[in-house]
């Protein structure tokens, strides 16, 4: 698995292969399926104990909102990443209408959210 880091605490692959996207040299394109990776979106089922790995099937319970530029993007799924403690996965698809260039992304759960500047660079 490859992944970059965009940047502090966020990462992004396009899938099935995961490969690096969303930098300067490496763009993600609309339609993308991603995955995403990062901290912090809350409690999970079945609940999995802070600071230990998990081996799979352990997903978030709240809501989670994400919005890329502009617009808000369905999330059908968030878990955390087998093989880690409290890391993530976040799997979207970027929409055909979203614009080239450097847009914001940002996620949320229960009132908390990602810090601002994370960014992914489109073509």
């Amino acid at each position: 698995m490859r992944t970059t880091v965009i940047t502090a605490n966020a990462i992004a692959s396009r899938l099935p292969d995961y490969d690096v996207v969303g930098t300067p040299s490496a763009p993600a394109h609309p339609g993308d399926l991603l995955a995403l990776w990062d901290t912090g979106f809350g409690p999970t089922s079945p609940a999995a104990p802070a600071g230990l790995e998990v081996s799979g099937g352990v997903f978030a319970t709240g809501p989670l909102t994400l919005t890329i530029g502009s617009m808000q993007l369905q999330v059908p799924a968030a878990y955390l990443t087998p093989g880690t403690a409290g890391l993530y996965q976040i799997h979207i698809q970027l929409p055909m209408n979203i614009p080239a260039g450097t847009v914001t992304l940002q996620a949320s759960t229960g009132g908390a959210a990602t810090p601002a500047g994370v960014t992914l660079v489109m073509q």
